[in-house]
């Protein structure tokens, strides 16, 4: 009787079974990372349609008279208007692009879903407050608004016996606080040497040119935020937008279109400075 001698796998053969491999795990990967892109993107979509039901709902039960913003705890499923207490929120977004289907500005990664009401009702939404702690309504890494030093009212007032100049775009900082003057006007007549702007910044002729910057002041977190809300409406003059890591004020409301967004329209927008 003859023996049978076993034989292994010849080179050639497992080459081929290595080239075969490579091609399945060169053909997988693509198909596995864009499977769990769609998946990152589906739970972002879904936070901010839990977001917008949340924020709604709390809307109609506190019936603000004026506009309201809205942050989503994804974890506890409620919303709350506190910005500092926000930021104690879990960042959940997933996605590192900014995606046109959630209909929310901004990218999501690590960060929470903020949702703004205009006083009309309207609503928009953003990916703000990421987990470096940042302002909401800040993009990482740009400072606050309020931390622009602008210039001393008290020095201006010094000189100021027959009117003060202040260019427009300008943060004048009296004290603690801090004022926007922002329209067109460029010039305040009369004798300011004993003006205290805590009590005349809305009076006389700073009426209607000057505001008072808080931390609640109402700041649009991008452009495409600000458009957005008044696509075809009028935006009052004072309207502060964020744009990277500055700020635009606009100096004389205008109706906002397709044609008219914020940084294309520099004749009205200016920075802040």
């Amino acid at each position: 009787m003859k023996s049978r001698q076993n034989k292994g796998f010849t080179l050639a053969e497992l080459l081929v079974v290595v080239a075969i491999i490579a091609v399945l795990v060169a053909v997988s990967i693509p198909i596995f990372t864009a499977q769990l892109t769609k998946a990152k993107a589906s739970t972002d979509m879904a936070n901010v349609r839990s977001a917008k039901a949340a924020a709604s709902a709390q809307y109609l039960s506190d019936t603000p008279t004026g506009g309201a913003v809205y942050y989503y705890d994804a974890e506890s499923g409620t919303v709350s208007t506190d910005a500092d207490a926000a930021k104690s929120f879990a960042g959940y977004g997933k996605s590192t692009t900014d995606l046109k289907d959630d209909k929310a500005s901004g990218i999501p990664l690590d960060q929470i879903v903020q949702v703004t009401f205009s006083a009309d009702g309207t609503h928009s939404c953003a990916w703000v407050l990421g987990s470096d702690n940042a302002e909401a309504t800040d993009t990482p890494g740009a400072i606050s608004i309020l931390d622009i030093e602008g210039k001393q009212w008290s020095t201006l007032a010094a000189d100021g016996q027959y009117g003060v100049k202040v260019s427009y775009g300008t943060v004048v900082s009296e004290g603690d606080q801090k004022y926007l003057f922002y329209t067109h006007t460029d010039y305040y007549s009369g004798d300011h040497r004993n003006t205290v702007l805590a009590t005349s910044y809305n009076s006389g002729v700073f009426a209607g040119n000057v505001e008072k910057l808080t931390a609640d002041t109402k700041i649009y977190a991008t452009p495409e935020d600000c458009f957005n809300e008044f696509n075809g409406k009028t935006v009052p003059a004072g309207t502060i937008v964020q744009t990277g890591d500055s700020y635009i004020v606009l100096a004389q409301a205008y109706t906002m279109n397709k044609w008219n967004k914020p940084v294309a329209n520099t004749g009205n927008w200016v920075a802040v400075k």
